[in-house]
């Protein structure tokens, strides 16, 4: 009975790493046809990608950093609250 629960275990644990990464690439498609619907903006990009990083990391909040060089801009945020936002926005660039 043990070799059963083995497979059965393993089985499962096969199944779930299938689901993760049916989600993954659900995800990696979405943003690809974020990228051609705004070949010239950027920005509902980078909200798709916080918004979809968070929800695949199970996190509370995600966001999006950009270093020009010199300076760190604030580009994108997900599941922030509002007062939150503003803190954010404010601390950047620096």
């Amino acid at each position: 009975m043990t070799g059963a629960d083995t497979d059965i275990n393993r089985e499962k644990e096969w199944e779930a790493e299938n689901r993760a990464l049916i989600v993954r690439l659900q995800a990696s498609i979405e943003v690809t046809k974020a990228i051609a619907a705004f070949p010239d903006n950027a920005q509902p990009v980078l909200d798709l990608i916080v918004r979809r990083v968070r929800e695949l990391t199970k996190a509370r909040t995600s966001d999006l950093v950009e270093y020009d060089g010199t300076l760190l801009h604030q580009r994108a945020w997900d599941g922030f609250e509002p007062e939150a936002v503003a803190n954010l926005l404010a601390a950047f660039p620096r």
